[in-house]
C-alpha cells in the first residue's frame, strides 16, 4: 500500500504563493478562497491519479483545466508566473537556463564524442546528456559499429563440429 501523501506546503512554497497573491491582487481584488483553490490545484497536480486498478498517471495542466472547468490556458499562465517567482526567490535551486546550442558548439560536441564520455560533454556545454545524444546520433552509431567490429575481430572463431580426439 502506498504511504499517504504529505501535502503540507513548505515555507518556501508558501512564500512563493504569498508573493504571487500579492502580485495578482495589485489593482484588483481576488476571490476570498483563491489561496485555497491555488493550494488545491498545486496538490492535485502533484498527486498521481488512479486510472485503473494498477495504473496511475499525473495530470497535465490542460487536462486538469478541462476536467475542472477552469478557463483554458489560465492555470498554465498561473503556473508559469509561480515558476518565475520561485526562480527569482530561489535562484540556487532553479536549473541552469541556457540559450540554444550554436552550430559551432554542435561541431565541437561531435569532435569530442570520440574521446570523451557523453556526461562530461553535457556538463562542459551545460546541457543534458540526452541532448548531446541527439546532436551526436550519427557519431555514436559509428562509434558503436567500430566497437562491434573490434570485438568481432578479437573473438576466437567458434568451433565447428566435434573434436574426435577428445573423449567424453
Amino acid at each position: 500500500m502506498r504511504p499517504p501523501f504529505d501535502d503540507t506546503p513548505t515555507s518556501d512554497s508558501l512564500a512563493v504563493i504569498d508573493l504571487y497573491l500579492h502580485q495578482c491582487s495589485r489593482g484588483r481584488s481576488l476571490p476570498d478562497d483563491f489561496r485555497k483553490h491555488l493550494l488545491k490545484w498545486l496538490q492535485d497536480l502533484n498527486r498521481p491519479v488512479k486510472i485503473s486498478k494498477r495504473r496511475e498517471r499525473y495530470w497535465t495542466i490542460p487536462a486538469y483545466e478541462l476536467a475542472h472547468g477552469i478557463n483554458p490556458k489560465t492555470l498554465c499562465k498561473r503556473m508559469r508566473e509561480l515558476e518565475k517567482i520561485a526562480k527569482r526567490l530561489f535562484p540556487n535551486r532553479a536549473p541552469d537556463q541556457r540559450g540554444p546550442i550554436t552550430e559551432s558548439e554542435k561541431a565541437e560536441m561531435r569532435q569530442e564524442i570520440w574521446q570523451e564520455d557523453i556526461k562530461a560533454i553535457a556538463k562542459k556545454h551545460k546541457t543534458t546528456p540526452a541532448r548531446v545524444g541527439q546532436i551526436c546520433r550519427a557519431e555514436i552509431s559509428l562509434k558503436r559499429a567500430d566497437r562491434q567490429t573490434e570485438v568481432e575481430a578479437t573473438e576466437a572463431p567458434a568451433p565447428i563440429g566435434f573434436d574426435l580426439e577428445e573423449s567424453f
